[in-house]
């Protein structure tokens, strides 16, 4: 959720909207008013299943994982400025890329800290190396601002088998499941 532009973005993953990204308005689609609920946008993605969206809200930047089956995997990044609830028109624009790896069709959760601008993928890989790991990358050059850094090679953590999912705690620690 961007609470500055009121858009909820929801990854389509499943058979039929493979590759698209809901881009939803939640002051008219909501527990109290759904007129809003039946007209929405969407946010194309290159191949893939969309996964695990990340959203900057200082940058105004949306990260979005997609993965294949046979790989590889990517983040796309696209500008919240231009494709939001209230503005459309950036929707269908060509993302800039970050390359995470195969992860054999595997979830790639992703988790952002607007602090440091650092932007955490997880990698589930069932043969690709580094293994189980969690990516690192500098967001600040790879960002609606500056995509300078888009084509950079991601620092890895090792971390259990498996990772599922990330989450900060309100000191800014990232913890990932596995």
């Amino acid at each position: 959720i961007d609470h500055a532009t009121h858009t909820v973005y929801v990854a389509n993953a499943g058979a039929g909207s493979t590759g698209t990204v809901s881009v939803i308005d939640d002051r008219t689609c909501n527990a109290t008013d759904q007129a809003g609920c039946v007209d929405q946008q969407t946010l194309q993605v290159p191949a893939g299943n969309p996964d695990g969206i990340a959203i900057n809200p200082l940058t105004d930047t949306i990260y979005v994982a997609t993965n294949t089956a046979s790989g590889p995997n990517l983040i796309s990044v696209f500008n919240g400025a231009t494709c939001n609830a209230s503005n459309s028109n950036g929707c269908a624009q060509a993302p800039a890329a970050l390359t995470v790896g195969a992860s054999g069709g595997a979830g790639i959760e992703l988790a952002i800290n607007d602090v440091t601008n650092t932007l955490y993928a997880t990698n589930n890989p069932y043969t690709e190396p580094p293994g189980d790991a969690v990516y690192v990358f500098n967001a600040a050059t790879c960002d609606t601002q500056n995509m300078t850094g888009c084509g950079q090679t991601p620092s890895t953590v090792t971390v259990g088998d498996d990772p599922a999912g990330l989450a900060f705690d309100s000191s800014g620690n990232l913890y990932a499941a596995n």
